[in-house]
């Protein structure tokens, strides 16, 4: 069995973390080989409500600021298992087996380096094939349904390759030919821009993302950006 990390990305929100870990608890069905939540505020406080919550978790509290992108690289330099699944702290999952569906979409295509796990509908202009693609799933015996997804698209002013760093299922084999992410952009760039030098560098590698045809998770912080926080 392909082992599976979860790696939370967390800033100063212990209400949202809260309802993104027990959902997730609630909704996942695949065994996880590791859980890591790195929290980026410098918030003494809730560094020991984490701790007190979740003990059993591995967690990393950074000393100063990093910043989303080399606090990922912090968190994925831990990780040991074939797969990440990737979240941040302001996401509720409400339907099983997305990393189930996730996988079925990797094995069948080894050059999907993420499978997006949010509505169809809550993606806004986001570019994908609007034709379903379909995979047979045996799961024992007679259990066998269909895996439906939609490929990931370049957008049309090709700044835009699929790559992003909402919650989803990641290949690490991938994350290791571009890795750390930060070196693809200055921190002073803005964190939509070095998400899409992200993907342009998955995209020459030849890598494409995915997303399943149905919903499995909302975003919760929409009005709640911590972009550019800091905390000490």
């Amino acid at each position: 069995m392909k082992t599976v990390a979860v790696v939370i990305t967390s800033f100063n929100r212990l209400d949202l973390l809260k309802k993104t870990i027990a959902s997730f608890e609630i909704f996942n069905t695949y065994p996880v080989s590791q859980f890591i939540i790195i929290e980026d505020s410098c918030n003494k406080e809730m560094h020991e409500e984490m701790r007190r919550l979740w003990p059993n978790y591995t967690l990393i509290f950074n000393e100063r600021n990093l910043g989303l992108i080399d606090s990922i690289d912090k968190a994925y330099s831990q990780v040991t298992s074939d797969y990440v699944f990737h979240t941040e702290d302001d996401y509720e999952f409400y339907r099983p087996g997305f990393v189930e569906r996730s996988m079925v979409v990797m094995d069948t295509f080894p050059k999907v380096m993420q499978v997006w796990i949010r509505n169809l509908n809550d993606i806004g202009i986001l570019t994908y094939d609007p034709a379903p693609m379909k995979i047979s799933w045996g799961r024992g015996g007679l259990n066998t349904e269909a895996v439906r997804f939609h490929m990931m698209g370049m957008s049309n002013d090709k700044n835009w390759y699929g790559f992003c760093f909402q919650c989803g299922l990641r290949r690490m084999d991938a994350y290791n030919k571009v890795k750390p992410f930060a070196q693809w952009s200055p921190p002073t760039d803005f964190i939509t821009l070095r998400e899409c030098k992200i993907g342009r560098a998955y995209w020459d590698l030849g890598y494409r993302a995915a997303i399943l045809d149905e919903g499995y998770c909302r975003h919760l912080g929409m009005n709640r950006s911590t972009y550019g926080m800091h905390i000490h």
